[in-house]
């Protein structure tokens, strides 16, 4: 049997609302204006120290949120992370989990839908930390991210890990382990 919770008060409802508003357009301009400092700087930098960089973005944004609409979060588990290289499969269900991951998962390299990289600034800083664009329309997106990920690995002489987005990507790990990542 589902009980019905019982609605805010008044005012609460409208420090959410006000709350939620604040954030919203913090983060618009917040990401806007780190995006092109972070563009600008990591053109510089190194694939860990951009990364450190995405880190303080992440750290800032989720600082905003839990002052402005309480939303805090507690990790468990961290201890059951692989030390080294791995692929980390993300259930993407709200904006939360993409801002968290930047703090939460070692550095890695994300793969995502190729139209996040058009954003001016903000895409480019995404491609500046080596994520991997996938056309989703085409059949061959699998191969790509296979072949991005070796080429990858090649130019820079790291082998950060990869981070699929299990919205935007359908893979199935005995293809992705066949393919050598």
């Amino acid at each position: 049997m589902d009980t019905v919770q019982p609605r805010a008060p008044r005012p609460l409802r409208v420090l959410q609302f006000l709350g939620s508003l604040f954030f919203t357009a913090f983060f618009l301009l917040w990401t806007f204006c780190y995006g092109i400092f972070f563009t600008l700087v990591s053109l510089l930098l190194p694939f860990r120290a951009r990364f450190a960089l995405a880190r303080v973005w992440a750290q800032v944004i989720l600082a905003v949120l839990r002052w402005t609409c309480r939303l805090d979060y507690r990790v468990e588990g961290r201890e059951h992370l692989p030390k080294g290289n791995h692929i980390a499969l993300i259930k993407h269900s709200s904006s939360w989990e993409t801002v968290a991951q930047a703090l939460l998962v070692p550095p890695h390299v994300w793969v995502l839908k190729r139209e996040l990289t058009w954003i001016p600034f903000v895409g480019w800083g995404i491609r500046l930390l080596r994520a991997i664009a996938v056309d989703r329309g085409h059949c061959l997106g699998e191969r790509r991210v296979a072949e991005e990920r070796h080429d990858s690995r090649e130019v820079a002489g790291e082998r950060p890990g990869v981070d699929l987005c299990s919205e935007c990507h359908r893979f199935t790990l005995n293809r992705i382990a066949l393919r050598g990542l």
